[in-house]
């Protein structure tokens, strides 16, 4: 059940060792690269946990990032203005281990993160954020969220933050 979970930073007492998406590559930037990137401040990571095993459900990456209004899609661009670079926020991965898929811990996991990048926006500016979709089923799910690709290219993509106020506020 869903209650069963809870959001955190990433902190040391976290068993990551055993945590398997089915993607290698995210598998070892949670077990090998996540802790030194937190603790350089490269990025924040936050641990889905399950509260009752103390086992690591699923993770995300938050970093502030820069974009340029040209990649940006046309319809959010033209009310931009004309900077060469616009602030936005980075979900630089998101993955939940396979032991835990299909309960709605992906969506779970996200929409925390996008309450997280909003909230940030009170102190730090950002017009939206920024997914890499790894794959076109992952490109579909963030769609299905609201997020645009980038006209030139089509596995990253973009949620404006007035979308994000309006997507978190109905939960």
């Amino acid at each position: 059940m869903a209650e069963n979970f809870e959001i955190e930073p990433l902190g040391n007492h976290h068993g990551r060792a055993a945590f398997s998406c089915g993607e290698p590559v995210l598998d070892h930037y949670l077990q090998a690269r996540a802790g030194q990137e937190q603790r350089r401040k490269v990025a924040a990571v936050f641990i889905l946990n399950e509260t009752i095993t103390a086992t690591v459900a699923g993770f995300y990456r938050l970093s502030m990032y820069a974009v340029r209004p040209t990649e940006l899609p046309e319809a959010f661009r033209r009310k931009q203005p004309n900077y060469d670079q616009l602030p936005a926020v980075l979900i630089g991965r998101l993955a939940v281990d396979s032991r835990f898929e299909r309960r709605g811990l992906g969506a779970r996991l996200l929409m925390d993160a996008l309450a997280r990048s909003y909230a940030a926006t009170q102190q730090v500016a950002a017009v939206g954020v920024v997914v890499e979709a790894k794959n076109d089923r992952m490109r579909t799910w963030y769609e299905s969220f609201g997020f645009e690709s980038f006209p030139d290219s089509p596995n990253r993509l973009f949620l404006a933050m007035a979308t994000i106020n309006k997507l978190i506020t109905k939960i």
